[in-house]
């Protein structure tokens, strides 16, 4: 599902912030676009959330690999310690 080695790149956005660019993440992208695609009527408005527009839960086993993912690439660059939620 998630690859082993990301290439990540942090870009500078201003002297104090950056965005972090991660590439190759996920072992066959398309398998995500084919789901998204096959429960696209599932699709529906958050009613909390900070990304604004239609979204779709995606399984339990999914938002986990996504956790581990996270921890293991992203959270130490982030300058975070811990996950509190997913």
């Amino acid at each position: 599902m998630f690859g082993l080695h990301p290439k990540i790149e942090a870009i500078p956005i201003d002297g104090t912030h950056a965005c972090l660019v991660i590439d190759d993440a996920l072992l066959e992208p398309e398998k995500l676009v084919a789901f998204a695609r096959l429960h696209r009527a599932r699709f529906a408005m958050a009613p909390h959330n900070a990304y604004p527009g239609l979204e779709l839960r995606i399984p339990d086993e999914f938002s986990a690999r996504l956790d581990d993912f996270f921890r293991l690439h992203v959270r130490a660059r982030l300058g975070a310690r811990r996950t509190l939620r997913m």
